[in-house]
């Protein structure tokens, strides 16, 4: 069970369900792997923020669902895929 609050999206994340919903998720090593086996990845959205203080030299795909980005600080640039192999 999760304390009911104040929380901070580095500790506990928030999903959006399908029908209005949100359900809170308190980050853990296995945070990823418990959503896709608890189905979490499927329509809903995560709602989570990440900070780097270096550039990040690893690449990221999100191969079922959208992200949507935004930066408070700094600059980022940006190289988007359509998802299809070539």
């Amino acid at each position: 069970m999760i304390d009911p609050g104040p929380h901070t999206l580095e500790q506990t994340r928030a999903i959006l369900t399908t029908k209005g919903n949100v359900r809170l998720k308190d980050v853990t090593p296995t945070f990823f792997q418990e959503l896709n086996a608890e189905g979490e990845n499927v329509g809903n959205s995560l709602i989570s923020t990440f900070s780097f203080d270096s550039p990040w030299g690893v690449w990221e795909m999100h191969p079922v669902g959208d992200e949507f980005v935004y930066l408070l600080n700094g600059d980022t640039e940006f190289m988007l895929h359509d998802g299809k192999r070539s």
